[in-house]
């Protein structure tokens, strides 16, 4: 449901990086699809579609900035051509002054087109740095990375917090269980105390619950003693 939202839908439509919509059910639609650049069937999908349209532009890249080479280049020869035909046909007349203008029209016309050309390929080739990273960004695995370090981050966070609580319930436990040993029979005897039971083993609480002739048994920290009551 988050993705046919008004919010999600605005929130793709002013994204200026390519988005391709794969929410994960191929008969399914949802406003992000037709807001977005691509619809894929399924992530998957997005993925297959995503690397060989990357690879294809950087190939067009690659012809485009071969092509711009090649008519740079072509241009030059061009120019010389025509600098040493002019030359050829004029050279009879004025061989000194003739000569001097073309060198200096040839320098002049070749380092402007040097310039042109270093100027067009450095643009070009930031253009493609730039493309390159915007495609890497946009990319399934960079995305997958990404979900994989926050993943990271969450575990380690689960497990630092889930040992500091079971060290807690740890130290609790302890404590409850000296608590508990303290207030056992054998602790209450190591403090000097003593514990009388008729001769069914039962615990003698009151005087009361005792008769002259029984017999009783006091057990002490070190050993039990048989008395007979008078």
């Amino acid at each position: 449901w988050p993705f046919n939202e008004e919010i999600t839908a605005r929130a793709i439509h002013k994204i200026n990086i390519p988005i391709v919509s794969a929410i994960g059910h191929e008969i399914d639609f949802t406003i992000s699809d037709f807001v977005a650049d691509l619809r894929a069937p399924t992530p998957s999908a997005a993925a297959e579609i995503l690397v060989p349209e990357k690879e294809e532009i950087q190939r067009n890249l690659h012809n485009l900035n071969h092509t711009l080479k090649s008519r740079v280049i072509n241009t030059i020869e061009r120019q010389n051509e025509r600098i040493d035909y002019l030359g050829t046909r004029t050279l009879v007349n004025e061989p000194i002054r003739i000569l001097s203008e073309l060198e200096q029209s040839t320098d002049w016309k070749s380092e402007s087109l040097q310039k042109s050309f270093l100027e067009a390929l450095g643009n070009k080739e930031k253009s493609i740095a730039s493309f390159n990273q915007r495609l890497t960004l946009c990319h399934p695995a960079k995305q997958l990375e990404e979900v994989s370090g926050k993943l990271k981050i969450i575990t380690q966070s689960l497990e630092h917090k889930l040992s500091k609580k079971f060290s807690e319930l740890e130290e609790k436990y302890e404590r409850s269980a000296l608590s508990l040993k303290n207030l056992g029979p054998n602790s209450v005897l190591e403090r000097g105390f003593s514990l009388t039971q008729d001769e069914d083993g039962k615990l003698i609480t009151s005087s009361k619950e005792m008769n002259s002739g029984d017999k009783i048994i006091t057990r002490l920290k070190d050993g039990d003693l048989k008395s007979t009551i008078d």
